[in-house]
């Protein structure tokens, strides 16, 4: 929007009598449109340092966890989990802009990291290289049965399982590629 201008015109008086008039005029910016949208959505927590961009308009300061002084994301100094990125963009005058946007931190994976391991109350994430999203996943519990079977949505995917304390068999397929791992489920 357009800067609010106002014009003002202000007279002392003493005793009645008014002195010279004096005018002024006050500019009020706008708070700035500032937008963030980062070119990456997930990272391995092993990839190198990340200059950020993505924020408009540009000029603006990147800040969050794991992000250094000069706009850098250090993934290495991330837990897998989600994150979010802040950019604040000033004018030098009137109000600062800010926007937001989300990433995820992801353990570096073969194809496929189930953590923690074990995982208490049935907790976890899973955690996949391109290639094994869309595999079925199927868990088998320690007498071979079938306890549940989906398709892995993404590349990670966070679950809350209500079964029995014990260990479970996760097996992931997709074409010719089979995953299993084993995870202890505590209660």
């Amino acid at each position: 929007s357009a800067p609010l201008i106002s014009t003002f015109t202000v007279v002392a008086t003493n005793d009645g009598c008014a002195g010279t008039p004096i005018q002024f005029t006050l500019t009020v910016i706008p708070k700035p449109v500032v937008t963030l949208q980062l070119p990456f959505d997930t990272l391995n927590n092993n990839a190198g340092l990340i200059t950020l961009t993505g924020g408009s308009p540009a000029g603006g300061v990147y800040s969050g966890t794991g992000i250094n002084s000069s706009g850098q994301l250090i993934p290495s100094s991330l837990l897998p989990g989600n994150y979010t990125v802040t950019y604040q963009y000033s004018l030098g005058v009137g109000c600062n802009g800010t926007a937001s946007d989300r990433y995820s931190i992801i353990p570096r994976a073969a194809r496929i990291n189930i953590y923690p391991n074990p995982a208490p109350d049935g907790v976890l994430s899973i955690s996949a290289t391109p290639e094994m999203v869309g595999a079925w996943v199927r868990v088998f519990n320690t007498a071979g049965q079938k306890v549940m079977e989906w398709k892995l949505a993404g590349r990670l995917t966070n679950y809350h399982f209500k079964w029995a304390a014990g260990i479970y068999i996760f097996e992931f397929s997709k074409e010719n590629l089979t995953e299993r791992k084993l995870v202890l489920i505590t209660r």
